[in-house]
């Protein structure tokens, strides 16, 4: 068997679960990114 074959039929036997009820609590249909921060390192460059 091709390695292919092997990697489609891993795919179809662990189908996606999409189960989970759309959040409608605002308004853009899409999923909001979630928020990183960035950290500033080394010497301040304003001073």
């Amino acid at each position: 068997m091709a390695k292919g074959q092997m990697h489609n039929n891993k795919m179809a036997k662990k189908p996606k679960k999409d189960t989970s009820p759309p959040k409608e609590g605002h308004g853009s249909d899409r999923p909001m990114p979630p928020v990183t921060a960035v950290i500033p390192r080394g010497k301040d460059k304003n001073k």
